[in-house]
């Protein structure tokens, strides 16, 4: 006798496949809910990064029961990723922020995404969505991190798709606790740590560079838009 229910289950598995239009119409809608974040975060909300994780998340990362968009797309290796960050020299003792800097005003201090101030597509090295993924942007000591730890310490623990009862040390650190040391000194001649979330503000350079990227390869023809 046939199993009419396993031949039906991969009737529907088969008929229930997306389409490479339906998973180019998500990718815009993605790259549109970047962009809405990305605006509301340089407007003041630095809690938007945490949507921005979930979309790099989604973009970029894979698991053993998902692929990344970019992956299904088959557009990794068709592109090269706009590096902004600051090299690392391992011999500095000082800690290299990477994707962020440190802007100082009557108010204090505060960790912002470079956003154009970084190397610009004409300057800055591109790389393979591999190695700028995995490659260290940032460090402290001897501990270093990656975009892939970034986003996926925001998106799988800290308020993007999961809020967990405990962080990661190294992130607790550095978006709790002005992991990286900083200070200003006020009128008063105290000292003060530099304020705001040093992940949230790389996550948003993050994000610019995936924007800037998408923006150059469409021009290119290498992305595929909706019709």
């Amino acid at each position: 006798m046939r199993d009419v229910t396993r031949e039906s289950r991969k009737v529907a598995k088969r008929d229930s496949l997306r389409s490479q239009e339906d998973l180019i119409a998500r990718f815009w809608e993605q790259i549109n809910f970047l962009r809405s974040s990305s605006a509301a975060f340089d407007k003041g909300d630095e809690a938007e990064a945490r949507r921005l994780a979930v979309t790099l998340r989604i973009f970029f990362i894979h698991s053993q029961k998902s692929k990344s968009l970019f992956e299904q797309l088959d557009i990794g290796r068709r592109i090269t990723m706009l590096n902004t960050a600051e090299p690392i020299n391992p011999r500095n003792l000082l800690p290299t922020f990477g994707l962020v800097m440190v802007r100082m005003d009557a108010g204090g201090g505060r960790y912002i995404p470079l956003l154009g101030d970084g190397p610009s597509l004409e300057t800055s090295r591109l790389l393979p969505i591999n190695r700028w993924l995995s490659r260290p942007v940032g460090k402290r000591g001897t501990k270093q991190w990656s975009r892939q730890e970034l986003i996926t310490w925001v998106a799988n623990s800290d308020g993007g798709a999961h809020i967990d009862s405990q962080l990661d040390p190294e992130h607790y650190e550095l978006s709790r606790e002005n992991g990286m040391g900083w200070q200003f000194s006020t009128s008063d001649s105290e000292l003060e740590p530099i304020k705001g979330d040093f992940v949230l503000a790389s996550i948003r350079q993050i994000a610019y560079e995936v924007d800037k990227t998408v923006i150059r390869h469409v021009d290119r023809g290498d992305i595929p838009t909706v019709n």
